[in-house]
């Protein structure tokens, strides 16, 4: 166990199969049994989940300086659990339909963001200048990245 929702406790679902949901609970990421979960038929904002798995991808941040990352649809400033830095590429897993919010994976967290802040990067080229300093891993050993230079353009 990663850790423990507490009864009445609201946490978001970003994906079900019907026995199983993938959530986000305090910016934490894991997957839960469906029978320990009730569904929650709107929110004290109002804002209820409309989005569909529609424009999903690798898009950039386009805000000045960070986007707020969000544990719900409400926006409020209580619900902000992390920060894109500007320029810095997330996954967006579902978009709104009717609203300008989305759901994102950045570095493991899952979230809500304004949609008005992200730019797609499907025309870009990623090339790979060095690789890194290291190259041969055993079965789950992290990735170390040092050494890597990718340039984008």
């Amino acid at each position: 166990a990663i850790g423990y929702i507490p009864s009445g406790a609201t946490c978001q679902v970003i994906k079900s199969d019907g026995k199983y949901a993938h959530i986000v609970y305090n910016g934490v990421s894991g997957i839960v049994a469906m029978n320990y979960l009730k569904k929650k038929t709107g929110s004290s904002s109002g804002a209820v989940c409309d989005c569909t798995e529609s424009k999903t991808g690798l898009y950039y941040c386009t805000a000045s300086s960070a986007l707020v990352i969000h544990s719900d649809h409400s926006y409020n400033s209580d619900t902000a659990i992390g920060r894109i830095p500007a320029q810095d590429v997330c996954l967006v897993t579902k978009k709104s339909a009717t609203k300008t919010y989305t759901h994102i994976v950045y570095k493991g967290l899952s979230g809500i963001v304004s949609w008005n802040f992200l730019e797609p990067i499907e025309d870009w080229v990623i090339s790979v200048r060095s690789l890194p300093d290291k190259t041969e891993y055993e079965i789950g050993e992290s990735f170390d990245q040092s050494g890597l230079y990718l340039e984008v353009s």
